[in-house]
């Protein structure tokens, strides 16, 4: 594989690896009733997933010898896209509980 084919597999798999963790904490907070246990649920499986994206990542580049300075900005931005992730999977998941809580109660 080239550079460009191991960045571009670097940030689809973040988009994979947001999408199945959303998921599951968005089920596990429907099974549960409670934002909070989706919102464990996803951060867990997320960080399990990043550490393993991030070990996939340093043994690809390393075959393609990448230099450092590309390796470390993909880094750092997977970083603070994982912080906005959970920014905002936390208010996603808090508005649809709250939204589910609000129709439970007027019904």
């Amino acid at each position: 594989m080239d550079i460009q084919t191991v960045a571009n597999l670097f940030y689809v798999f973040l988009l994979l690896i947001g999408l199945i963790s959303f998921t599951t904490g968005y089920l596990t907070m429907k099974k549960t009733r409670l934002s909070s246990a989706g919102f464990y649920a996803m951060t867990l499986l997320s960080f399990a997933l990043m550490i393993l994206h991030f070990m996939w990542y340093t043994r690809a580049v390393q075959v393609t010898y990448t230099p450092t300075i590309p390796w470390l900005f993909n880094m750092a931005a997977a970083v603070v896209l994982y912080i906005v992730f959970l920014v905002v999977g936390a208010a996603v998941l808090r508005s649809i509980s709250r939204k589910r809580d609000y129709r439970s109660t007027t019904s």
